[in-house]
């Protein structure tokens, strides 16, 4: 899935225990669209960076201020992670993904 998609960073002799599994993307929103049409659960956890989240306006930080978290928090999208998920439902949502980008054209 390279060139739609980055995938969580690992590292050898290490296991995460993911509670969530996100992917970063230039088109999240065209793709959560996507999967949900194929009936592909999909969820954004942080819709805003936290330093603009209300809980943090204590803080004074501003639109701007942090451009990083903010460009990354409009393409993070959370993929379906459950203990009971089937290993041909993992390959369901690989394959419908790599479906988005056959019918996106490549887009990036």
């Amino acid at each position: 899935m390279i060139g739609l998609v980055k995938t969580p960073i690992t590292v050898k002799n290490r296991e995460h225990v993911f509670h969530q599994y996100s992917i970063e993307t230039d088109n999240r929103d065209e793709l959560a669209s996507y999967l949900n049409h194929k009936k592909i659960a999909t969820g954004i956890y942080y819709p805003l960076p936290l330093h603009l989240q209300p809980v943090f306006q204590g803080l004074h930080y501003q639109k701007g201020d942090l451009p990083i978290a903010e460009k990354v928090s409009e393409k993070i999208l959370a993929l379906p992670l459950y203990p009971t998920l089937k290993e041909y439902e993992q390959d369901y949502v690989i394959s419908s993904i790599k479906e988005f980008k056959s019918d996106s054209n490549g887009i990036n």
